[in-house]
């Protein structure tokens, strides 16, 4: 059938990873430091990312051309993927690359990157640098809720700070992202203020037309950790070591879709010695709250369990799976397994009362 072809087809063609080099997407605090280590050290991944994940990075791409061309109808959008040099990185050896998206060498020590675009509103003719990022459901929620997102944010004024050099009278920029599963979409209007760092966020928007803060939110020294970064990834493979972990054990992103996930935590156990140590003071309250909340819950499910019987006892002295108890159903699902002995789950649901 066609489901699966798809994806054998995605597989087929699937790009590989490249080569490492500082790139402005790479640039924010939440990526993590020590897969860009395993990246830039030439360590071959542990596992290749699945053929569903090319589908999805392609589907982003199609995303901002759909998002482009709504914006077309109210905006001239132009000088999109133009390249742009932000700022040299002195470490690295400015022999040349080749720029894919330029078709051009670029100096290696150079932070180079590629806008989305300009917006020119076409009654003003002012002008805006323009970010476009399509993101998954529950991401995207996180946002909506009110979460900044400053990976996202870092790499936008990394652009505007390289479109300035270019255009001086660039006053503004906008980071929208879109819901691929929804097409909601937020909006961030920013200014950059480079002589400080200072990112200031002037307005966010839901497509539902209500704003969402009124009053500036500042975000400062915004980029000033960028350049430390990616010199602390050279000197790591210089020096054939790892940064620390910057996740908890068992982090499901990015963690599980990283291609050296395994290779990373492997050792880990023995890394961490049994002898005690003394803890902070700020953690003599947080072990008494969570030994307290830890009591509840144990006899809350104790409580639990015994109501569970009560009624499994209930319903199979009357032989049924089902009883009604006045706005509440109990269901007793019986499944046989391997062994030939009943598997029995419990659950009860509020019934659903047509309105009159």
């Amino acid at each position: 059938m066609l489901s699966s072809k798809i994806l054998i087809a995605a597989g087929a063609g699937k790009p590989q990873s490249g080569s490492y080099y500082p790139r402005p997407s790479l640039s924010g605090p939440e990526r993590c430091i020590r897969q860009m280590t395993y990246w830039a050290s030439g360590r071959d991944p542990d596992k290749q990312s699945g053929d569903r994940f090319i589908l999805i990075l392609d589907d982003s791409k199609w995303h901002e051309e759909l998002t482009g061309d709504w914006l077309r109808k109210i905006y001239t959008l132009h000088s999109e993927q133009m390249g742009i040099d932000i700022f040299t990185l002195p470490f690295l050896s400015p022999e040349p690359r080749w720029c894919n998206v330029c078709k051009k060498s670029i100096p290696g020590n150079i932070l180079h990157g590629h806008i989305d675009g300009i917006l020119q509103d076409k009654e003003t003719n002012e002008e805006l640098m323009y970010e476009h990022k399509a993101i998954n459901h529950f991401t995207f929620n996180r946002y909506w809720n009110g979460t900044l997102p400053i990976d996202y944010l870092t790499q936008s004024c990394l652009y505007f700070k390289g479109l300035k050099a270019l255009i001086p009278n660039m006053k503004k920029g906008v980071l929208l992202i879109k819901n691929k599963n929804t097409s909601q979409y937020i909006d961030y209007m920013f200014t950059y203020d480079e002589e400080r760092d200072i990112c200031t966020i002037t307005e966010i928007e839901h497509s539902n037309g209500d704003p969402i803060k009124t009053d500036q939110i500042i975000i400062e020294h915004i980029l000033s950790d960028v350049a430390d970064k990616f010199y602390g990834v050279y000197q790591h493979v210089q020096d054939k070591t790892l940064p620390e972990r910057p996740y908890l054990p068992g982090t499901e992103f990015p963690c599980g879709y990283c291609n050296w996930e395994p290779s990373c935590w492997d050792g880990f156990e023995g890394e961490m010695g049994s002898d005690a140590v003394i803890l902070p003071n700020e953690y003599i309250p947080k072990a008494s709250q969570y030994r307290l909340i830890t009591e509840m819950i144990n006899g809350l499910k104790k409580e639990k369990d015994e109501i569970r019987e009560d009624f499994i006892l209930a319903l199979t002295e009357l032989k049924t799976t089902v009883g009604n108890a006045a706005d509440f159903k109990a269901i007793m699902t019986i499944k046989k397994k391997e062994d030939g002995l009943p598997s029995i789950t419990f659950t009860i649901r509020k019934i659903k009362r047509e309105k009159k």
